[in-house]
């Protein structure tokens, strides 16, 4: 999915949604269980939950389970997924050189410190 900017260019959703690739950019550290990621982000578990079933629609992320009774699921980066790590990583690196912040990453930043992903 995208949204068309001009003829020529298109943003994918992740970019645009509030909290997409800060997931992306948190399971890039491996798989993250709900709880997990919930925690590191201080999001909402129905956001969160919302954000995940997008993201595993689109095949960035998939869900495995890990146990049975009751049932429960971790979070991994898709080859697809793995593939925008190094774009994240442009763009914090763009961010902090620039200092381009305005309040919603302002805000953002005071609920999720990220830290940089190993390569």
């Amino acid at each position: 999915m995208s949204h068309v900017i001009s003829d020529r260019h298109a943003i994918p959703d992740l970019f645009s949604t509030r909290w997409s690739a800060a997931l992306v950019y948190e399971c890039g550290r491996g798989a993250r269980r709900f709880e997990q990621l919930q925690q590191a982000l201080g999001i909402s578990r129905r956001i969160l939950a919302a954000r995940l079933v997008v993201l595993v629609g689109d095949e960035i992320m998939e869900r495995r389970q890990y146990q049975v009774g009751p049932p429960r699921f971790e979070y991994q980066l898709t080859a697809k997924g793995l593939a925008l790590l190094p774009i994240l990583r442009a763009i914090t690196e763009w961010s902090t050189d620039w200092h381009m912040a305005d309040v919603s990453t302002q805000r953002a930043a005071t609920t999720y410190q990220a830290r940089p992903i190993e390569e």
